[in-house]
């Protein structure tokens, strides 16, 4: 059976121009095509989902100050996304749990300093989806820190040995800036050390570039295939998912 850890972006499913706009068509679509290819391809799926126009808005508003006050707020954001998320996902038959992220991480200078994992495990032992999500969390240096979704699926697949590590992302591929222009070509060899990719207006978590660099971070030396592909376009998420079989 073929692991899974599939990062969904904040961005394919929300709207990050305007706030807690959920992008319904997208996510519902989304969430048939995991659905159809966890029906046809044995599979072991675990899904960590971005904040969006939800928990990026909530945070930036508090100009990335985490208060006790901005904590609870950008928590309950992320967890109505999360809810929502998880609804879609049922509604389509995959049999959806979600998992809070609060409960599994703690940060020391906003690095991993402990996850307990185990709760995920289980999940996974019972056929089960644990859906998780970037959010804020406790930091025993610094009180609070915000866990982005995109060091979350690194770290899991690289602490439970996951093969596939895959990104559902808005653009094609990556670019030297974000958001591409129309001339911009596909980088086909990036430097992680000289990269100098953009980050979106009021995402908080370092956009593409950060995402590349955890990925270098937890997957060096190890044996993970990772794919990023353009999940606004008409079965991507199931033809990515449908070529494990």
């Amino acid at each position: 059976m073929r692991r899974v850890v599939l990062k969904i972006g904040g961005s394919v499913i929300t709207d990050k121009s305007k706030p807690f706009t959920l992008r319904k068509h997208v996510l519902n679509r989304i969430a048939s095509e995991i659905a159809k290819a966890i029906a046809e391809t044995k599979i072991r799926l675990i899904l960590v989902h971005g904040g969006g126009s939800f928990g990026h808005f909530v945070a930036s508003r508090f100009k990335n100050k985490l208060t006790t006050t901005s904590c609870i707020e950008i928590h309950e954001a992320m967890e109505r996304l999360n809810r929502k998320v998880v609804s879609y996902l049922l509604k389509h038959g995959v049999k959806a749990i979600p998992i809070d992220t609060i409960s599994l991480f703690v940060l020391k200078r906003k690095h991993v300093f402990k996850a307990f994992l185990e709760p995920i495990v289980n999940a996974l032992n019972n056929d089960l989806v644990p859906v998780l999500y970037g959010n804020v969390v406790f930091d025993v240096a610094e009180g609070f820190s915000i866990l982005s979704g995109d060091t979350i699926a690194p770290c899991l697949a690289s602490k439970l040995g996951f093969e596939n590590l895959f990104y559902a992302i808005d653009v094609d591929g990556v670019y030297k800036r974000y958001p591409p222009r129309s001339d911009d070509d596909l980088l086909e060899v990036l430097d992680l050390h000289k990269a100098k990719v953009g980050v979106g207006k009021i995402d908080v978590t370092g956009g593409m570039a950060n995402k590349l660099i955890e990925i270098a971070k937890w997957i060096k030396g190890k044996k993970v295939k990772v794919i990023l592909f353009n999940a606004l376009k008409k079965n991507h998420v199931y033809m990515v998912l449908r070529k494990l079989k």
